[in-house]
């Protein structure tokens, strides 16, 4: 029972305090302790900030109790499971607004009316239930729908008059809107996946006198963009010269509606009025990206860090720009700094995991997986503790946390074709075939994507699906004849069809096109061998089986060794007449290139 748990126990009053923050951190001690508990799953789904996490923590909830009505109904409510007929759950205490909210004619009516209901009642209703089943009733949370995501390291800026202050920085708990998501934005090549955790927008303790920019941080906060920017709007409009910070604040409320121009035009005007401002230089560079991922803001991300060299986010923006500009190193040494200024922040350990990759350091790619996935709510995490984990070989592991991550992430191709690699790794080609499919329908021109799905057909030894890898393979074949990868695929497609004489020419630029003395090498040489025997050209055969015969030690495997000297021998052997030779056996099977 809830009262047997202290931690428990702090947890729930934290929840009835409003302190969300705070719970959400003890009961995520508690499931690294005891992740199998449904309870704290499900006062977990109360702490954690917006519905997809909410629906992760109940669906785990549900899925270790299937009989836990809590979670069952909050899944309803969420839109996650269809509704069924069930009495409402009945409140030990009335609420407060009971008596205002008019009386329905028909139960049925009652019973569905929170399933039309949106927003906040939504949210509401769900704490509503989890506390009526667990017999706490009375703290209000979930009062309010604000669209945030994860804990995101918060600025304190203490505004001297000019606003150029000394900026101290901490990880808190404290909750931030997202960036803006920009129709058609590609997903940054950085990490291959949209960042959750979002920068802080800057508070500056800067007095003003006008109401409207409390009502506009309020607004802000709440992830109402559009009264936001009216608010600052007004009080940029009132304040004259001092109104830096109100500009910033507009032009990240334009920034989330994304209203570019407008957004660019009002950090400029902050910049303008306070040269300082560093986090004005963020946003300009976050503007760019948007509009093009492969900008070039090295200078607007330098500019904000020489402006203000106690600047987190500006380290972090930075990290992130070297991670897609193919510089790890620089990244890392980005990371130091923002890991002194922003202390606790999982996104460091996030993003080095992504550099350590880069590097090639495997164990140091895992150790800061690892411990960015120790906030089990925080996606990304999930992405990248599974590409570390099949880097690594560790192919179960992998499969279980990129499983859990494209449920909640089903757009993200890249996480699809990882998810493939380790099916196929743990010998379950047909979840491999389905993984990757879904990756290429994702990004139709991803070479590597398609190139493992046609891999995967061929490996079924059955005409449709070479048909199928066939048809997949000669568009990209008119773009590029003379790629080996490419010949090589077709070669064997066509050879499985039965068309030796077209494979054949595909093996042979395959050959021509490889480096010599390399596995690639000697693949399309065993094939156009292959190829050769089948034609019944045995001088030309003779001459690629005794290459093979002969390749080094670990280029080949053994059973390709033997079979070629068994060609050899075939081939030269005396017979009391000249016949055709056929193939000895079937061709054996083909290494993974």
């Amino acid at each position: 029972m809830p009262q047997a748990d202290p931690m428990l126990q702090e947890a729930i009053q934290a929840l009835e305090a409003g302190q969300a923050a705070k719970a959400r951190e003890i009961l995520t001690r508690l499931l690294r302790v005891d992740a199998d508990n449904p309870t704290y799953w499900i006062y977990l789904s109360a702490a954690v900030e917006n519905p997809k996490e909410r629906r992760f923590c109940l669906e785990r909830a549900l899925a270790l109790d299937p009989e836990n009505e809590a979670a069952r109904r909050g899944l309803i409510l969420l839109g996650a499971h269809e509704p069924e007929a069930v009495e409402p759950v009945r409140l030990a205490h009335p609420r407060p607004w009971a008596e205002l909210e008019p009386k329905p004619e028909e139960d049925e009516a009652t019973a569905s009316a929170p399933l039309r209901r949106a927003g906040v009642a939504l949210l509401a209703g769900v704490a509503l239930l989890v506390l009526a089943l667990m017999g706490w009733g009375g703290y209000r949370l979930w009062d309010r729908y604000r669209p945030r995501t994860f804990p995101t390291p918060a600025l304190l800026i203490y505004a001297t008059p000019d606003l150029t202050a000394t900026a101290s920085v901490r990880f808190t708990a404290t909750p931030s809107p997202t960036l803006p998501v920009i129709p058609g934005q590609p997903t940054p090549l950085w990490m291959l996946l949209s960042a959750t955790y979002t920068p802080t927008p800057l508070f500056v303790n800067t007095p003003h006198p006008i109401e409207a920019y409390r009502l506009g941080l309020t607004a802000f906060r709440n992830g109402q963009w559009q009264q936001a920017a009216a608010y600052f709007r007004q009080v940029a409009e009132a304040s004259e010269a001092q109104a830096a910070d109100a500009y910033y604040y507009l032009g990240e409320a334009y920034s989330r509606l994304g209203e570019r121009a407008r957004a660019e035009k009002a950090y400029r005007q902050a910049l303008q009025q306070d040269p300082q401002l560093a986090p004005a230089y963020v946003g300009l560079a976050r503007l760019r990206l948007a509009a093009d991922p492969e900008a070039d803001v090295a200078d607007l991300l330098d500019q904000a860090l020489e402006a203000n060299p106690q600047y987190g986010e500006g380290y972090l923006e930075r990290a992130r720009f070297r991670l897609r500009h193919d510089d790890p190193q620089g990244a890392l040494d980005d990371l130091e700094r923002a890991a002194a200024l922003l202390a606790g922040s999982p996104l460091v350990d996030l993003y080095r995991a992504q550099a350590y990759l880069a590097l090639g350091d495997l164990p140091a790619a895992q150790e800061a997986a690892q411990k960015a996935h120790q906030d089990i709510t925080l996606l990304p995490a999930y992405k990248v503790l599974g590409q570390v984990d099949v880097a690594s070989g560790e192919y179960a592991e992998a499969r279980e946390v990129l499983s859990t991550y494209v449920r909640y992430r089903p757009e993200d191709a890249e996480a699809y074709y990882w998810l493939a690699q380790a099916h196929q790794a743990l010998g379950e080609p047909e979840q491999a075939l389905t993984a990757v499919t879904q990756a290429h329908k994702l990004k139709p021109f991803w070479k590597d994507a398609m190139l493992l799905r046609v891999q995967l057909l061929i490996a079924q030894d059955d005409p449709q699906a070479a048909q199928q890898a066939l048809d997949i393979l000669s568009p990209w074949s008119k773009r590029d004849e003379k790629d080996k990868a490419l010949n090589y695929w077709m070669g064997r497609a066509l050879f499985q069809l039965g068309r030796v004489g077209e494979a054949y020419w595909r093996f042979h630029a395959a050959v021509l096109a490889a480096e010599p003395d390399t596995i690639t090498y000697y693949q399309a040489l065993y094939w156009r061998a292959q190829t050769l025997t089948r034609l019944n050209t045995l001088d030309a055969a003779y001459r690629d089986w005794e290459a093979i015969a002969h390749a080094p030690e670990g280029m080949i495997p053994d059973a390709w060794r033997q079979e070629a000297r068994e060609h050899m021998t075939a081939i030269y052997t005396p017979t009391p007449g000249p016949s055709p030779i056929e193939p000895l056996s079937h061709p054996s099977p083909t290494p993974t290139p």
